[in-house]
Parts: C-alpha cells; structure tokens; sequence
C-alpha cells in the first residue's frame, strides 16, 4: 500500500505524465475517478500547449491503514516544485505547494492502486505565480523537450 501512493507520486510515473503530457502513464498507480480527473488535467494542459515539471522535494508517509482486504488509506506529507512550461521548454510560472494528502487505495488485479485523494494546502499556493524576470540559472522547464510525444 505504501509502495503504491510512492509510485503514485514517482518520477516515472507522476513527474513523467505531466512533462511529457502523456496520461497514460498514470494507470500504473491511479484508477477510477483520480486517475480520470488528472488524466484530463494533463490533456487541457497539452491542449494549450503546456507541460508541467513537477518535482517531489519530499513525500513523508505519515499513516497507512488496510480497511479490508480490499481498501486501505494513506496519509503523506508532501513538498513540491512545480512549473508549467511550453511544449517549446520556455516557462510560464512557478508554485512550490507544501501539503497533507489523504490517499483511498483500493487492491486491483494489477494491485494496490490510488482510487482517490484528498489534498490539504498547508503553506505556499495551488496558485502560479509568475517567472522573475532574470533567472540566475536554467530553469526545469528544459526537461520538457526530453519528451516523446
């Protein structure tokens, strides 16, 4: 249960649908409605023309439960660094959202999937706020034209 919320939030799985735009990549630890809803965020980003960069600076399991032989929840703590960027690499804005989220998980023939979340927004913003003007340094939003799109 606990390798499936890390999963659900691994570079491989989580970093790499929102870079690349490519939802499919979800299913490897999301199902039903969470795996719909950010299956469709992805897609009305790519429609615009954006990606996003999204990395986990921290991801602390604070709580698993099994609720029966089927169901379980998870509770993490989380930190992140996110930008939307263009398909082009150029960003656009900047969040870095620190939060508690409450993970339903449910076992699948594939196995422990994440069926649902509930996100607390404990310091920073859901909100992007724009690039500075000089940026010292290369910004993440170079690792979009890694992509295969």
């Amino acid at each position: 249960m606990r390798a499936a919320v890390e999963l659900a939030n691994a570079p491989s799985v989580w970093t790499d649908a929102l870079r690349r735009g490519d939802p499919s990549l979800l299913a490897a630890a999301w199902t039903g409605d969470a795996l719909a809803y950010f299956s469709q965020e992805i897609l009305d980003y790519r429609a615009r023309g954006l990606r996003l960069v999204s990395t986990p600076l921290s991801l602390d399991v604070l709580e698993v439960q099994l609720v029966d032989a089927t169901h379980a929840t998870a509770r993490t703590r989380e930190q992140w660094e996110d930008w939307v960027c263009t398909e082009d690499g150029e960003p656009r804005g900047t969040r870095a959202p620190h939060v508690e989220d409450a993970y339903t998980l449910v076992r699948t023939p594939e196995g422990w999937r994440v069926r649902g979340v509930e996100v607390v927004l404990l310091t920073g913003s859901f909100d992007w706020a724009p690039i500075p003007e000089a940026l010292a340094t290369p910004t993440p939003c170079a690792a979009v034209l890694d992509s295969e799109w």
